[in-house]
Protein backbone atom coordinates (compact mmCIF):
# COMPACT_ATOMS: atom_id res chain seq x y z
CA UNK A 1 0.00 0.00 0.00
CA UNK A 2 2.85 2.32 0.86
CA UNK A 3 4.48 1.72 -2.55
CA UNK A 4 1.19 2.33 -4.42
CA UNK A 5 0.65 5.51 -2.50
CA UNK A 6 4.01 6.90 -3.60
CA UNK A 7 3.29 6.10 -7.25
CA UNK A 8 -0.07 7.78 -7.01
CA UNK A 9 1.46 10.91 -5.49
CA UNK A 10 4.17 10.95 -8.17
CA UNK A 11 1.57 10.64 -10.92
CA UNK A 12 -0.44 13.50 -9.46
CA UNK A 13 2.64 15.72 -9.24
CA UNK A 14 3.58 15.03 -12.89
CA UNK A 15 0.02 15.69 -14.02
CA UNK A 16 -0.09 19.00 -12.17
CA UNK A 17 3.26 20.05 -13.64
CA UNK A 18 2.13 19.20 -17.20
CA UNK A 19 -1.14 21.05 -16.71
CA UNK A 20 0.74 24.06 -15.36
CA UNK A 21 3.12 24.01 -18.34
CA UNK A 22 0.26 23.93 -20.82
CA UNK A 23 -1.60 26.70 -19.08
CA UNK A 24 1.56 28.83 -19.08
CA UNK A 25 1.79 28.62 -22.88
CA UNK A 26 -0.24 31.26 -24.68
CA UNK A 27 -3.09 29.78 -26.66
CA UNK A 28 -4.55 31.65 -29.63
CA UNK A 29 -7.74 30.53 -31.31
CA UNK A 30 -8.17 31.03 -35.04
CA UNK A 31 -11.87 30.68 -35.79
CA UNK A 32 -12.47 29.59 -39.38
CA UNK A 33 -15.40 30.96 -41.39
CA UNK A 34 -18.18 28.51 -42.38
CA UNK A 35 -16.66 25.90 -44.71
CA UNK A 36 -17.63 25.85 -48.36
CA UNK A 37 -20.03 23.17 -49.49
CA UNK A 38 -18.36 19.77 -49.46
CA UNK A 39 -15.39 20.80 -47.29
CA UNK A 40 -15.04 18.46 -44.31
CA UNK A 41 -11.48 18.99 -43.05
CA UNK A 42 -8.81 21.61 -42.45
CA UNK A 43 -5.15 20.98 -41.80
CA UNK A 44 -2.68 23.57 -40.58
CA UNK A 45 0.87 24.28 -39.43
CA UNK A 46 2.89 27.32 -38.41
CA UNK A 47 5.61 28.80 -40.66
CA UNK A 48 5.84 26.00 -43.19
CA UNK A 49 4.26 23.35 -45.37
CA UNK A 50 6.17 20.20 -44.42
CA UNK A 51 4.18 17.09 -45.25
CA UNK A 52 4.69 15.37 -41.88
CA UNK A 53 3.84 18.40 -39.70
CA UNK A 54 0.21 19.04 -40.68
CA UNK A 55 -2.44 18.91 -37.95
CA UNK A 56 -5.90 17.87 -39.18
CA UNK A 57 -9.13 19.19 -37.66
CA UNK A 58 -12.81 18.96 -38.51
CA UNK A 59 -14.10 21.82 -40.66
CA UNK A 60 -16.44 22.87 -37.82
CA UNK A 61 -13.61 23.15 -35.28
CA UNK A 62 -11.49 26.15 -34.37
CA UNK A 63 -7.73 26.06 -34.77
CA UNK A 64 -5.81 26.37 -31.50
CA UNK A 65 -2.26 27.75 -31.72
CA UNK A 66 0.22 27.39 -28.86
CA UNK A 67 3.26 29.66 -28.44
CA UNK A 68 2.31 31.59 -31.57
CA UNK A 69 4.22 34.85 -32.09
CA UNK A 70 1.70 37.30 -33.52
CA UNK A 71 4.44 39.63 -34.73
CA UNK A 72 6.44 37.06 -36.71
CA UNK A 73 4.55 33.82 -37.29
CA UNK A 74 2.11 32.84 -40.02
CA UNK A 75 -0.39 29.97 -40.23
CA UNK A 76 -0.69 27.86 -43.37
CA UNK A 77 -4.10 26.22 -43.80
CA UNK A 78 -5.43 23.78 -46.40
CA UNK A 79 -8.94 22.43 -46.90
CA UNK A 80 -10.23 19.08 -48.13
CA UNK A 81 -13.45 17.26 -48.90
CA UNK A 82 -12.12 13.75 -48.26
CA UNK A 83 -8.98 14.15 -46.17
CA UNK A 84 -6.86 12.89 -49.07
CA UNK A 85 -6.78 15.62 -51.71
CA UNK A 86 -5.91 19.00 -50.19
CA UNK A 87 -6.15 22.53 -51.56
CA UNK A 88 -3.19 24.84 -51.92
CA UNK A 89 -2.24 26.58 -48.70
CA UNK A 90 -3.86 29.75 -47.54
CA UNK A 91 -1.53 31.95 -45.47
CA UNK A 92 -2.93 33.75 -42.43
CA UNK A 93 -1.18 36.45 -40.40
CA UNK A 94 -2.28 38.43 -37.38
CA UNK A 95 -2.54 42.19 -37.98
CA UNK A 96 -1.61 44.10 -34.84
CA UNK A 97 -3.23 47.35 -35.98
CA UNK A 98 -6.69 45.90 -36.59
CA UNK A 99 -6.27 43.07 -34.05
CA UNK A 100 -7.67 40.67 -36.64
CA UNK A 101 -6.49 37.79 -38.81
CA UNK A 102 -5.60 38.62 -42.41
CA UNK A 103 -5.66 36.02 -45.19
CA UNK A 104 -2.55 36.78 -47.26
CA UNK A 105 -2.89 33.85 -49.67
CA UNK A 106 -6.26 32.34 -50.64
CA UNK A 107 -6.92 28.61 -50.30
CA UNK A 108 -7.35 27.71 -53.97
CA UNK A 109 -8.49 24.34 -55.30
CA UNK A 110 -5.61 22.13 -56.37
CA UNK A 111 -6.03 21.24 -60.02
CA UNK A 112 -5.17 17.56 -60.15
CA UNK A 113 -6.09 15.48 -63.15
CA UNK A 114 -5.34 11.98 -64.31
CA UNK A 115 -4.68 13.37 -67.77
CA UNK A 116 -2.10 16.08 -68.50
CA UNK A 117 -3.43 19.44 -69.66
CA UNK A 118 -2.44 20.30 -73.22
CA UNK A 119 -2.45 23.86 -74.50
CA UNK A 120 -0.90 25.96 -77.24
CA UNK A 121 0.33 29.55 -77.08
CA UNK A 122 0.17 31.70 -80.19
CA UNK A 123 1.97 34.99 -79.71
CA UNK A 124 3.50 38.12 -81.20
CA UNK A 125 6.94 39.20 -79.95
CA UNK A 126 9.37 42.08 -80.21
CA UNK A 127 13.06 42.13 -79.22
CA UNK A 128 15.75 44.79 -78.79
CA UNK A 129 19.47 44.00 -78.92
CA UNK A 130 21.59 45.12 -75.96
CA UNK A 131 25.36 45.50 -75.64
CA UNK A 132 27.77 44.24 -78.28
CA UNK A 133 24.94 42.38 -80.03
CA UNK A 134 23.48 45.76 -81.03
CA UNK A 135 26.55 46.41 -83.21
CA UNK A 136 25.11 43.99 -85.75
CA UNK A 137 21.44 43.68 -84.86
CA UNK A 138 18.99 46.34 -83.66
CA UNK A 139 16.12 44.04 -82.86
CA UNK A 140 13.18 42.46 -84.57
CA UNK A 141 9.50 41.67 -84.79
CA UNK A 142 8.06 38.20 -85.05
CA UNK A 143 5.83 35.56 -83.62
CA UNK A 144 5.73 31.99 -82.52
CA UNK A 145 3.87 29.01 -81.17
CA UNK A 146 4.44 27.03 -77.97
CA UNK A 147 3.05 23.61 -77.09
CA UNK A 148 2.54 23.03 -73.33
CA UNK A 149 1.91 19.61 -71.79
CA UNK A 150 1.23 19.36 -68.04
CA UNK A 151 2.69 16.56 -65.97
CA UNK A 152 0.31 13.74 -64.95
CA UNK A 153 -1.31 14.51 -61.58
CA UNK A 154 0.39 17.92 -61.41
CA UNK A 155 -0.62 20.13 -64.28
CA UNK A 156 1.03 23.18 -62.74
CA UNK A 157 4.38 21.91 -64.07
CA UNK A 158 4.41 22.73 -67.79
CA UNK A 159 7.12 21.24 -70.02
CA UNK A 160 6.95 22.86 -73.44
CA UNK A 161 8.51 23.17 -76.87
CA UNK A 162 8.46 26.38 -78.88
CA UNK A 163 9.27 27.70 -82.35
CA UNK A 164 9.67 31.41 -83.13
CA UNK A 165 10.52 33.56 -86.12
CA UNK A 166 11.85 37.15 -86.16
CA UNK A 167 12.52 39.54 -88.97
CA UNK A 168 15.33 41.75 -87.66
CA UNK A 169 16.74 45.16 -88.39
CA UNK A 170 20.46 44.88 -89.23
CA UNK A 171 22.86 47.49 -87.90
CA UNK A 172 25.50 47.10 -90.62
CA UNK A 173 25.24 48.51 -94.17
CA UNK A 174 26.41 45.28 -95.84
CA UNK A 175 23.60 43.24 -94.22
CA UNK A 176 20.29 43.62 -96.02
CA UNK A 177 18.16 41.16 -94.09
CA UNK A 178 18.54 39.51 -90.69
CA UNK A 179 16.17 36.67 -89.88
CA UNK A 180 16.09 34.41 -86.83
CA UNK A 181 14.44 31.04 -86.24
CA UNK A 182 14.54 30.03 -82.57
CA UNK A 183 13.75 26.48 -81.44
CA UNK A 184 13.62 25.81 -77.69
CA UNK A 185 12.39 23.34 -75.07
CA UNK A 186 11.85 24.18 -71.43
CA UNK A 187 9.76 24.08 -68.28
CA UNK A 188 7.26 26.45 -66.72
CA UNK A 189 5.48 26.41 -63.38
CA UNK A 190 1.99 27.88 -62.90
CA UNK A 191 1.44 29.97 -59.76
CA UNK A 192 -2.25 30.71 -59.18
CA UNK A 193 -2.94 34.26 -58.04
CA UNK A 194 -6.71 33.80 -58.31
CA UNK A 195 -9.17 31.60 -60.18
CA UNK A 196 -8.57 33.63 -63.37
CA UNK A 197 -5.00 34.94 -63.06
CA UNK A 198 -1.75 32.96 -62.95
CA UNK A 199 1.97 33.74 -63.11
CA UNK A 200 4.10 31.27 -65.09
CA UNK A 201 7.89 31.69 -64.92
CA UNK A 202 9.47 29.80 -67.83
CA UNK A 203 13.05 28.78 -68.58
CA UNK A 204 14.11 27.17 -71.86
CA UNK A 205 17.17 26.35 -73.92
CA UNK A 206 17.71 25.62 -77.61
CA UNK A 207 19.21 27.04 -80.76
CA UNK A 208 18.95 30.28 -82.68
CA UNK A 209 19.31 29.94 -86.45
CA UNK A 210 20.43 33.24 -88.02
CA UNK A 211 19.84 33.73 -91.75
CA UNK A 212 21.73 36.77 -93.09
CA UNK A 213 21.64 38.16 -96.62
CA UNK A 214 23.62 40.95 -98.25
CA UNK A 215 27.19 41.79 -99.21
CA UNK A 216 28.45 39.79 -96.27
CA UNK A 217 31.99 39.46 -97.67
CA UNK A 218 31.95 43.14 -98.73
CA UNK A 219 33.08 42.22 -102.23
CA UNK A 220 30.03 43.47 -104.12
CA UNK A 221 28.35 40.07 -104.31
CA UNK A 222 25.14 39.36 -102.43
CA UNK A 223 25.09 36.04 -100.61
CA UNK A 224 23.08 34.33 -97.91
CA UNK A 225 24.70 32.70 -94.90
CA UNK A 226 23.25 30.66 -92.05
CA UNK A 227 24.69 30.56 -88.53
CA UNK A 228 23.56 28.49 -85.56
CA UNK A 229 24.13 29.49 -81.93
CA UNK A 230 22.91 28.00 -78.65
CA UNK A 231 20.55 30.18 -76.64
CA UNK A 232 18.70 30.43 -73.33
CA UNK A 233 15.41 32.21 -72.73
CA UNK A 234 13.65 33.32 -69.55
CA UNK A 235 10.17 34.84 -69.39
CA UNK A 236 7.71 35.79 -66.66
CA UNK A 237 4.35 35.02 -68.20
CA UNK A 238 0.99 36.13 -66.87
CA UNK A 239 -2.25 34.54 -68.08
CA UNK A 240 -5.80 35.81 -67.62
CA UNK A 241 -8.55 33.24 -68.09
CA UNK A 242 -11.23 34.35 -70.54
CA UNK A 243 -13.12 31.05 -70.93
CA UNK A 244 -12.97 27.36 -70.19
CA UNK A 245 -10.19 26.76 -72.71
CA UNK A 246 -9.02 30.25 -73.65
CA UNK A 247 -6.82 32.85 -71.95
CA UNK A 248 -4.80 35.94 -72.78
CA UNK A 249 -1.08 35.94 -72.04
CA UNK A 250 1.83 38.34 -71.93
CA UNK A 251 5.40 38.30 -70.69
CA UNK A 252 8.64 40.27 -70.47
CA UNK A 253 11.53 38.09 -71.61
CA UNK A 254 15.30 37.83 -71.86
CA UNK A 255 17.17 35.87 -74.55
CA UNK A 256 20.89 35.09 -74.34
CA UNK A 257 22.58 33.98 -77.56
CA UNK A 258 25.99 32.34 -77.09
CA UNK A 259 28.18 33.25 -80.05
CA UNK A 260 31.81 32.36 -80.58
CA UNK A 261 33.35 35.50 -79.11
CA UNK A 262 30.48 37.11 -77.23
CA UNK A 263 27.06 36.65 -75.65
CA UNK A 264 24.22 38.39 -77.45
CA UNK A 265 21.51 39.79 -75.21
CA UNK A 266 17.95 40.46 -76.35
CA UNK A 267 15.31 42.14 -74.19
CA UNK A 268 11.70 41.95 -75.29
CA UNK A 269 8.13 40.99 -74.65
CA UNK A 270 5.48 38.72 -76.03
CA UNK A 271 1.69 38.94 -76.10
CA UNK A 272 -0.83 36.43 -77.33
CA UNK A 273 -3.40 33.81 -76.43
CA UNK A 274 -3.35 30.34 -74.86
CA UNK A 275 -5.78 27.74 -76.21
CA UNK A 276 -6.53 24.58 -74.25
CA UNK A 277 -7.36 21.22 -75.86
Amino acid sequence: MKNISRKTVLFILISVMCAFGLSASEQIILGMPPAAEGIEYYRYQVNGEQEDLWKVVDSQASIVLIDFDKAKDAVFIQQSADGELWSRSGRFEFDADSQAWVQVWPMLPRRVSEKPEVSMDVFFTQNWAVGKYSNVYKGGLGGGVQLNIGLPNNNDFKPFIAAEYYYGSPNRPWIETFQDIVLTAGLGYRLHMSEQVAFIPELSAGIAIHVLSGELLQDGNEITRTYVDPCIQFSQKITVQAGDSFSFSGAPRITMVFQQNTVGLLLGYQAGIRIGF
